[in-house]
């Protein structure tokens, strides 16, 4: 099973925008400016490395197809091959001012600190939500528990 990364990664590749939603010159060039300015291309290709190393360590059994899927990566889903995909989607959800301000943010100290810190802000909240769900875990079952009693209770009426 691939990561969910790798399949956002996908269907950034293969979903559609459609021709309405067809941004503007000025927004599209803002989008490239905002993707140059934030690395997008180092940390999108260090988001598919890392992606593929923790399927390779989740299932040890496509060890030996490592090379065939880092070349089906790169003739596929690279970021060269996506960019414009990318400036698009960027284009059509943000205005060209949008896409300056946050150029000129991620320009500045705090907005580099942002982006530096971004994945790991992720990884630890992901934990944290991960640690309360646990602590709640039997809460969950029990709630569970009562919704298949309730929908038993109205399937035999």
């Amino acid at each position: 099973m691939l990561k969910p990364s790798l399949c956002l990664a996908a269907l950034l590749c293969f979903s559609p925008l459609s021709m309405a939603d067809a941004p503007s010159e000025e927004a599209s060039q803002a989008a490239y400016t905002l993707m140059e300015q934030t690395d997008m291309k180092g940390i999108f290709d260090q988001a598919m490395q890392d992606s593929l190393e923790q399927q390779l360590a989740v299932n040890p059994a496509l060890v030996p197809y490592k090379d065939v899927m880092e070349q089906f990566f790169n003739d596929y889903v690279s970021f060269e091959s996506i960019k414009p995909r990318l400036a698009a989607l960027y284009a059509s959800r943000f205005s060209a001012d949008e896409l300056n301000t946050l150029t000129d943010f991620y320009s500045t100290d705090t907005g580099r600190k942002a982006m530096e810190l971004m994945p790991e802000l992720m990884q630890e909240g992901a934990s944290i939500g991960q640690t309360q769900v646990m602590a709640h875990q039997d809460e969950l079952q029990r709630m569970l528990l009562e919704r298949k009693a309730e929908l038993s209770a109205s399937a035999q009426q």
